[in-house]
């Protein structure tokens, strides 16, 4: 199942001292305003919510569900002004053919964890993995006597774990071939212990539906870039480790477009470079050009739609903890979507230290 991670952010503090962080998904977005929905649990152990953050963008906590139903909307003006594709959300569970649910077809569990930590520094990471719904399960409130419906989760990856961090994140199933996958619950925590498995909250239910739906209908239509432009293919991720590199044909200039570095610089932690695309072939270069970072990034693909004077898109301000590949997808002069790939290890004079 091919998961679309652009609608999949991190949610986490810009307090640097806050290691906390949690994940979400975009239900909604227009040219101005973007919709997340994440764990209402998630937004208190940040803390302040005036230090939230969702996309690596400032966050704001927009309404917070009734106890028990761990869930909390969170709205960022949308980056760049382009509408970000939503994840829709499902109008039943994956059943088998005798409609028994404990038997579901692939479900896709997408999220961040943490990669490691040193010092006072996280390396978080996107992952997904398949599970399955093994069984429901009632999510009590002692407070009210409400309860609230969702699944046990089990992992089918092997070597795979639902970690913290995952909370937040979209469990999926694919609904058929015209609707593509669509959200069924959203992980609430990870089983205690050394087990892999965990447990999730029903977006099916009467009480999630009407917490929802207003902020699904609060925003004028989505617009996603498939409708503004003719969306691009995303060939499949073959290296886990440095996700775009191999996915864009291997070449950094084919077609009349190239994909380069500017402004390259360092620091101790990091390296701060412009990410370019231009037309070598003297055709006018269109955009928009999307640029693909790697997938620990809390937003790693971007639409750049303004085309400078000297016919460039430039991606701006990247910095990272490490060399990795880039990818972008820009029209050839024909009008034909093409793939490009940098890779900053070709950068001879980057330090050592950068590379992992």
């Amino acid at each position: 199942m091919m998961i679309d991670t652009e609608a999949i952010v991190l949610v986490n503090s810009s307090v640097a001292t806050n290691q906390s962080f949690g994940t979400g998904f975009v239900i909604a977005s227009s040219q101005t305003t973007t919709h997340i929905l994440t764990c209402d649990h998630v937004v208190t152990q940040m803390g302040d919510p005036s230090t939230l953050q969702a996309a690596g963008c400032p966050a704001t906590l927009v309404a917070s569900a009734p106890p028990g139903l761990d869930l909390a909307i969170l709205a960022i003006d949308t980056p760049g002004g382009q509408p970000m594709t939503p994840l829709a959300l499902a109008t039943k569970v994956g059943e088998n053919r005798s409609g028994d649910h404990t038997a579901k077809r692939e479900h896709m569990v997408c999220g961040f964890q943490p990669l490691y930590r040193m010092m006072d520094r996280t390396k978080v990471i996107r992952e997904s993995m398949s599970v399955s719904l093994t069984r429901p399960v009632q999510f009590q409130v002692l407070r009210t006597g409400r309860s609230h419906e969702g699944w046990f989760m089990t992992v089918a990856s092997d070597g795979q774990t639902i970690r913290e961090g995952m909370s937040g994140s979209p469990v999926l199933w694919k609904e058929g071939k015209k609707n593509g996958n669509v959200v069924v619950a959203i992980v609430t925590d990870a089983r205690v212990g050394e087990s892999p498995d965990g447990w999730s909250l029903s977006l099916l239910s009467a009480d999630a539906r009407a917490f929802l739906t207003p902020y699904l209908a609060q925003l004028p239509p989505a617009v996603s870039q498939a409708d503004s432009y003719p969306r691009p293919d995303d060939p499949p991720i073959t290296n886990i480790d440095d996700p775009q590199n191999g996915r864009w044909g291997g070449k950094s200039e084919h077609n009349g477009r190239k994909l380069g570095i500017a402004n390259l610089t360092w620091d101790e932690s990091y390296l701060y470079f412009d990410v370019v695309v231009s037309s070598t072939d003297g055709s006018p270069l269109q955009g928009p050009v999307r640029f693909h970072l790697h997938d620990t990034y809390s937003r790693n693909i971007y639409w750049i739609r303004k085309i400078q004077s000297d016919n460039t898109a430039i991606l701006q301000e990247v910095n990272g903890d490490g060399v990795y590949t880039i990818g972008a997808q820009v029209r050839d002069k024909d009008g034909n979507w093409i793939g490009l790939e940098y890779d900053l290890a070709r950068i001879r004079n980057i330090p050592k230290r950068f590379f992992w």
